[in-house]
């Protein structure tokens, strides 16, 4: 590979009921050139789904890093506009996953604790 390279690192979760009926979580990687990068999660799944057997199971974005210069350089980069910043944080409420014992539920109000938008909203107000 070339020395100018960027690469982006995506860890996510995949969480599936076994058949004798137990959650089982996998913590996985993806790694790819920043060219071949599927940014919207949506489609990142789809793909997952082509490539792999992967079915009825939650896929839980974790966190998402762009390694430059050959993974010397460690950076974190978002030229986004304001109206696809909005449309991530809608995302990020609509869709926050709650573990509560050994059962899985969809937080349907509030900001998830911990996120870096509760982070945000926090230095905002102190």
């Amino acid at each position: 590979p070339e020395s100018q390279t960027v690469y982006g690192i995506r860890w996510y979760a995949v969480i599936m009921i076994t058949p004798t009926g137990k959650a089982r979580k996998l913590y996985k990687r993806h790694v790819s050139t920043f060219e071949d990068f599927i940014p919207d999660m949506k489609q990142f799944v789809s793909k997952l789904q082509e490539r792999t057997s992967l079915r009825n199971a939650i896929v839980v974005e974790q966190r998402f890093l762009l390694n430059c210069y050959s993974l010397i350089l460690q950076c974190l980069t978002f030229n986004e506009n304001s109206s696809t910043l909005f449309t991530f944080f809608l995302q990020m409420l609509h869709n926050n996953i709650l573990e509560i014992g050994h059962r899985y539920y969809i937080q349907c109000s509030g900001i998830p604790q911990g996120s870096i938008l509760s982070t945000l909203l926090c230095s905002l107000c102190y």
